[in-house]
């Protein structure tokens, strides 16, 4: 059976300098996270061609040069089957929390 995953990324894009935070789903057939392939078939299924930039950071830059240069990164991937626990609750509850605060300029 399919383990649905939530994969959360954040977009930087060069010009303007903004910040874009996303999420995609997706699904694998085992037991396990998703693999570098997946997740770059995710972004591509959300609208980004993008190729790995830096597989241990999970980064990604776009396949091909364009106008709007950005970088990609996963901030993180969330079980489907974990939203109904209170370990995956807590998990989701956390990353939502984190939309709402404000950056902290003195970091």
């Amino acid at each position: 059976m399919d383990k649905e995953w939530i994969v959360q990324f954040e977009v930087d894009h060069e010009h303007p300098d903004v910040t874009k935070r996303l999420r995609g789903l997706l699904y694998v057939s085992e037991d396990r996270k998703p693999n570098l392939e997946e997740l770059t078939a995710c972004l591509k299924a959300c609208g980004f061609d993008v190729r790995p930039d830096d597989p241990g950071a999970l980064t990604f830059l776009p396949a091909a040069p364009a106008e709007d240069n950005y970088r990609i990164r996963i901030t993180g991937m969330v079980r489907g089957d974990l939203k109904n626990n209170d370990e995956g609750q807590e998990q989701i509850t956390r990353e939502l929390a984190k939309n709402f605060m404000k950056p902290d300029p003195n970091l």
